[in-house]
């Protein structure tokens, strides 16, 4: 809001109102770019535009997070072996996903481990999470492409 008129300091308001809100957006900037998760979602949106249910896995599982606000790798709040935007599970995949060269840990190993495991076994991985993403459109066209498939 522009004010005009003058504080105590002689100092337009109109002046004072600005530079706060440019101090405020300047801070607001910085403090995502600071976030290791920041634009994260579109990343993870762009990696899986040709498999539309991943996103929406992705989102489910870990509301597009890789990092806790500490910087530490995001676990899961049920079983904390589960690592990252896609949630995998340490017991299960840590040594495999070790052997085929990904770092479930990193953004991009997570993602592309992800990928092979839905490329090998489709969304059973994530069934935990189903009740979330089940009823999206994403899963809708899985189900359609995959019955296309089989005829």
């Amino acid at each position: 809001m522009l004010a005009s008129g003058f504080m105590g300091n002689s100092q337009p308001v109109a002046t004072l109102e600005a530079s706060t809100t440019t101090a405020i957006t300047a801070t607001t900037t910085a403090n995502l770019k600071n976030n290791k998760n920041y634009k994260l979602e579109q990343k993870v949106k762009n990696f899986t535009s040709d498999k539309p249910l991943m996103a929406e896995i992705a989102s489910c599982e870990s509301h597009n997070r890789q990092y806790e606000k500490d910087g530490s790798v995001l676990r899961g709040r049920v079983n904390n072996m589960d690592v990252g935007l896609f949630q995998i599970n340490e017991y299960y995949h840590l040594e495999r996903s070790k052997k085929l060269g990904y770092d479930i840990y990193s953004v991009e190993g997570n993602m592309a481990y992800a990928r092979r495991l839905f490329n090998e076994e489709g969304p059973t991985p994530w069934s935990s999470s189903s009740p979330c993403w089940s009823k999206t459109a994403a899963y809708e066209n899985y189900q359609l492409s995959n019955q296309l498939a089989v005829k």
